[in-house]
């Protein structure tokens, strides 16, 4: 079954988009903005808060997004004026959990359940779409209406191991487990605007920033600048 668009506003125009988790790079693309442009969320009676290309953001419909000028200085995690109260495992954040700053990591996110235990992940609950996992490392644009769930550590957690995986001229280690292609990067040290691919056997299998690589083996693995239009 397709999944049906949703709309938001971008620089007060209209477009459909389709929902999910969305990362900045990817937006920027499809919104065609120049390196003199920044990207901006608008959240209600408070301050816009800039997307960068690094960002995560939830898209369920009804985002208003502003294109302002890239040489005005704006705070990349603006204070709030009013802090954000997001869903948490079914319970709005208390006054206290409440965000001061709407970008926060999956693992700051994740801690303020305090009965989430080590290897406990974060998914982000969408309604009418699949749940979408959010990384440790990754940070997200969090929404007042946007929910969470904590869910426990699953089996394979407890089998994870550390290998090595070459990845151009070096070698880093790395645990067994799933990750968001983006995440890995991150942990393989390379630019977020290189392109990540997997070689076996001599082929080359181009990796999309927002897939999941299941991590089992070691595994050998390029990077480059983007030459196409791959995310």
């Amino acid at each position: 079954m397709s999944i049906r668009n949703v709309t938001i506003i971008v620089d007060r125009q209209e477009r459909n988009i389709t929902p999910g988790l969305k990362q900045g790079f990817d937006l920027i693309q499809s919104f065609k903005l120049d390196t003199n442009q920044n990207l901006l969320l608008e959240i209600h009676g408070d301050i816009d808060v800039p997307v960068s290309s690094e960002d995560f953001l939830l898209i369920t419909g009804g985002e208003v997004f502003s294109v302002g000028d890239s040489n005005v200085q704006i705070e990349d995690n603006p204070p709030l004026r009013k802090p954000i109260r997001c869903t948490l495992n079914e319970q709005q954040l208390s006054e206290h959990q409440a965000l001061c700053h709407a970008k926060i990591t999956g693992k700051e996110l994740k801690n303020l359940d305090p009965h989430a235990k080590p290897g406990s992940r974060l998914v982000a609950d969408l309604d009418g779409l699949a749940d979408e996992v959010i990384g440790d490392h990754q940070r997200i644009i969090v929404k007042p209406h946007d929910q969470f769930i904590v869910m426990p550590p699953s089996e394979d957690h407890t089998h994870q191991h550390e290998i090595t995986v070459a990845i151009d001229d070096r070698h880093v280690a790395l645990a067994t487990g799933s990750y968001l292609v983006s995440v890995m990067k991150q942990k393989l040290g390379i630019p977020f605007e290189y392109e990540l691919e997997r070689v076996e056997h001599g082929q080359f299998y181009p990796l999309a920033d927002d897939s999941i690589f299941e991590l089992r083996k070691h595994e050998h693995f390029i990077s480059h600048v983007r030459t196409g239009s791959s995310s």
